[in-house]
């Protein structure tokens, strides 16, 4: 009868044990943005807890006419977004970064040089330069350069996220959208502009027409040619997002 009865208590519990944390924020980085007739979802691949991490999905979807933050679970937003989650930055549209480790010049004085992360674009087999800003240009050794890069409309989306060795965000921060043929710079969008320095996605919109990334804060819309239309501030999960109208 003991033996029965510690038996039970154990089965109980592994539910519990087993529970993974619920999470109400919103993602520094989401490499995952989709969109249906009547959502925009976005995701990403979180880790948790001490001392033993625990790795999950975070899925959000936003209702296109009230703008609530909804958290579902990963089969649900399969459902509203088939095929998208586990592609990521892998769409059939996106070029890829190639990472390479170099060591940099060394520094004044007796300090040893430091590592870094060399960063390229490619597009299928071919290497594209990136216009990026002086204020990237300056970053010595960044860690993570390009973040996101798909092509649209026969123009280059990329972002721009200089990182020191530290991985400490820079300024720089900047969306470069440039011809894909001639490789002329159309517009560049900066921090203020998209509302955050950590933009991990770029996609079009099929129902709007429009653009949009992710950043840490939220989500920026704009228009094809890059003009921002409007900023989505997350509050809280089941809130509404704040719409701020950004015309330019």
């Amino acid at each position: 009868m003991k033996k029965w009865i510690c038996a039970l208590i154990l089965l109980l519990g592994v539910p519990a044990l087993a529970e993974l944390p619920s999470y109400g924020g919103w993602p520094k980085c989401l490499p995952v943005l989709a969109f249906s007739k009547n959502d925009i979802g976005v995701a990403a691949f979180e880790t948790f807890g001490t001392p033993t991490p625990v790795q999950r999905w975070v899925c959000l979807t936003i209702d296109r006419s009230t703008l609530v933050v909804t958290p579902v679970e990963e089969a649900d937003f399969d459902a509203r977004f088939p095929k998208v989650r586990l592609a990521g930055n892998h769409g059939p549209n996106d070029c890829q970064e190639m990472t390479k480790t170099v060591t940099a010049p060394p520094p004044a004085g007796n300090a040893p040089p430091p590592t870094c992360i060399d960063t390229k674009v490619f597009c299928g087999d071919r290497e594209i330069p990136i216009a990026i800003g002086s204020a990237a240009q300056a970053v010595r050794c960044p860690g993570r350069l390009f973040s996101a890069s798909t092509v649209i409309d026969g123009n280059l989306w990329t972002a721009v996220n200089p990182l020191d060795i530290y991985y400490r965000e820079l300024d720089g921060s900047d969306i470069v959208v440039q011809s894909f043929s001639s490789k002329a710079l159309v517009t560049r969008r900066n921090t203020s502009d998209v509302g955050g320095r950590s933009v991990c996605a770029i996609r079009k919109d099929m129902v709007s027409g429009h653009v949009w990334a992710t950043t840490e804060t939220g989500l920026v819309e704009m228009t094809t040619e890059g003009a921002v239309v409007r900023l989505l501030r997350f509050r809280a999960a089941r809130q509404p997002m704040v719409s701020i109208q950004k015309k330019g």
